[in-house]
């Protein structure tokens, strides 16, 4: 975990270490994050977990919601189980929603048999933090576009 702090913190001196390698040298893999200071990359860093703590929470809420229960740490665990193995899976925009569904059959499944709420409370999950954002950025979108034309 240290490792992972340092490359993400010290990004530029990894980029020397990696820039030996002329297959890497080409691709300039790393020139994005090299240009942040280190306020810049902590305030993303935390920004990050606090994002994801809120879906987690949100997960969570549903889950129990739709009666599946997360009694115990090794339970509520899971949920980031489900998040590592969903972001693992290549999806386009609509797939999205049954390789969640699925990839939370397979993790929450251990725990319950109850596959419907199970799918149903990731299927939400996917609604309230992709399809509606999205959704009102179309037509926010689409304002803007009416305004300009006028």
């Amino acid at each position: 975990m240290l490792i992972l702090f340092l490359a993400y913190f010290k990004v530029n001196k990894l980029e020397k270490l990696v820039n030996k390698f002329s297959y890497f040298k080409e691709k300039e893999i790393f020139k994005a994050l090299s240009g942040f200071s280190f306020i810049e990359l902590l305030n993303l860093l935390l920004m990050s977990l606090l994002r994801y703590l809120v879906f987690s929470f949100q997960f969570y809420l549903l889950l129990t919601a739709f009666g599946i229960p997360l009694i115990s740490v090794h339970h509520i665990c899971l949920i980031a189980v489900c998040f590592m193995i969903a972001s693992f899976i290549p999806t386009i925009l609509i797939s999205e929603i049954g390789v969640r569904g699925a990839v939370a059959i397979f993790v929450f499944g251990t725990i319950s048999n109850l596959e419907f709420q199970i799918i149903m409370a990731s299927i939400l999950l996917w609604l309230i933090n992709v399809a509606l954002p999205a959704l009102i950025g179309i037509i926010n979108l689409k304002e803007i576009k009416i305004l300009k034309e006028n």
